[in-house]
Parts: structure tokens; C-alpha cells; sequence
């Protein structure tokens, strides 16, 4: 996990935005990340949700990696260590989101 995401850094703020189901996220000095607009069928309370799980992806992606090089392997073949499922999932997220940037 040594290579560098290039995304904008977080935290990112949200905020409604115009109608009803329009939203912006904003970066850590207020400009412009991205304009969403959430469908109209689903309910406000969903829509917040929505962007508050977006706004804390940089903190999630970071409190992950945390926590992935900290855990230990559960055992180990052929000298490779081998994770619990869950680990191993992570870690394929994260290098799927990273081969975005190379």
C-alpha cells in the first residue's frame, strides 16, 4: 500500500444545494467537489445518509489502510500470509480504488 491516491484530501463537507434533491460536496476549503443529484424518489432522510457515507470517504479510505496494516495474517502457506476474508476483500478495494491513479 505504498503508492499515493491521488483524490482531493478530505475531510469533505455536504450541503443541500437549490431543489429538494440536489447536493454539493465541498473540500476542506470550501470549493466545489462535486454536484450530486440524488434521486427524487428516494427520501430526504436516504439522501443525507447518502451524503454523509460520501463526505467521510477520504476518513474511511485512511481509518481502512489504518487498520489493514495493523492486522496480523491468521496463519500463513508457503511462507504467504493469509488474511481473514475480510481483510483480504479490503485490501483488493483498496488497490482497486489505487489503479485508478497509476
Amino acid at each position: 500500500m505504498s503508492k499515493t491516491i491521488q483524490h482531493t484530501t478530505g475531510p469533505w463537507e455536504w450541503k443541500a444545494q437549490g431543489c429538494a434533491n440536489e447536493y454539493v460536496l465541498l473540500t476542506n476549503d470550501k470549493r466545489w467537489l462535486m454536484a450530486i443529484r440524488q434521486n427524487g424518489e428516494l427520501s430526504t432522510l436516504q439522501h443525507e445518509a447518502n451524503m454523509r457515507l460520501l463526505s467521510k470517504a477520504p476518513e474511511l479510505l485512511d481509518a481502512l489502510e489504518s487498520v489493514i496494516n495493523a492486522t496480523l495474517p491468521i496463519a500463513t502457506k508457503n511462507e504467504k500470509p493469509i488474511y481473514h476474508p475480510s481483510v483480504s476483500l479490503a485490501k483488493e478495494l483498496i488497490s482497486q480504488v489505487r489503479e485508478m491513479y497509476e
